[in-house]
């Protein structure tokens, strides 16, 4: 049955909405607050808006939902342990359950023709590093496919930069040295 409501009952029903509305905002921001993060508003090309809408789906489908906050935090702030050994492990959010099917093209970027940087060039090596640990099997040959499918070049023995092709010994050793450089570069002391 149909009830016939007057004006102020329905601007009373809104403003009680409003209300509670309102409440539920404040006690999740006091909640956020609480758990140390700062709220930031940004206007984002396409580009980056797309690639946070990729790989935030990346993240459900896996099973561990992230967040936009979360998604950039951990690309502006991997969180770099050391353990007893003194390796370099980041964590950069990828479950690692299912390395098998990760689609590389979704976390390497595709680097063929572009010189890249030491930085850049030890950022892919530490990503294709926590995709593929060392000691996973057939993570070896995963290392060097994902390389040399992304057009990731290295340089040669002349340092001339050039598509030197990757193999599990080049591979294994670079992925070593940028971890070593990465250490180095977070403790400059212990150097």
């Amino acid at each position: 049955m149909y009830r016939s409501e007057s004006d102020q009952e329905k601007i009373d029903r809104l403003k009680k909405l409003d209300e509670g509305n309102r409440e539920r905002s404040k006690k999740y921001l006091e909640k956020v607050r609480k758990a140390g993060k700062k709220q930031i508003s940004a206007f984002l090309g396409a580009e980056a808006y797309n690639e946070l809408c990729k790989r935030r789906d990346a993240a459900m489908l896996a099973g561990t939902p992230l967040s936009f906050g979360d998604i950039i935090g951990r690309l502006l702030v991997p969180i770099i342990n050391i353990d007893d050994n003194s390796n370099v492990k980041i964590d950069l959010g990828i479950d690692k359950k299912d390395s098998a099917n990760i689609d590389v093209k979704e976390t390497i970027p595709d680097c063929h023709g572009k010189k890249l940087t030491q930085g850049e060039l030890d950022e892919i090596l530490l990503k294709v590093d926590e995709l593929y640990p060392k000691g996973g099997e057939g993570n070896p040959q995963r290392r060097v496919d994902a390389l040399n499918g992304s057009g990731v070049g290295l340089r040669n023995k002349q340092l001339k930069f050039g598509s030197v092709h990757w193999d599990k010994k080049k591979v294994a050793s670079n992925i070593f040295h940028a971890k070593k450089r990465l250490k180095k570069k977070l403790n400059p002391s212990s150097h």
